[in-house]
């Protein structure tokens, strides 16, 4: 198993994670976290810190993750109205 940031997992692939599994939604799409973190650094700072979790050479889970320093808080999809979204079955 292997931990990924990111910034290193292309769109296509973190968003299959979101969309094949029963625990993806709108709000885990690589997308939704790249314009989350857009729209609040104009405002203050925001670091997207999430992660995928890789075995075998495939995603089977991502974790949709930021960190807002001004408010000393972790995030899920920017709001912390999301989660880890782990491929069925696995």
């Amino acid at each position: 198993m292997q931990f990924t940031a990111f910034s290193a997992i292309a769109a296509d692939d973190w968003n299959r994670v979101v969309l094949e599994s029963d625990d993806g939604w709108a709000l885990s799409t690589y997308e939704w976290l790249e314009m989350v973190t857009d729209v609040w650094s104009q405002r203050s700072p925001m670091d997207n810190i999430g992660f995928a979790i890789e075995e075998n050479d495939r995603l089977v889970a991502v974790m949709p993750l930021h960190w807002i320093p001004e408010l000393k808080l972790i995030s899920s999809s920017g709001w912390g109205a999301g989660g880890p979204v782990v491929l069925n079955g696995f």
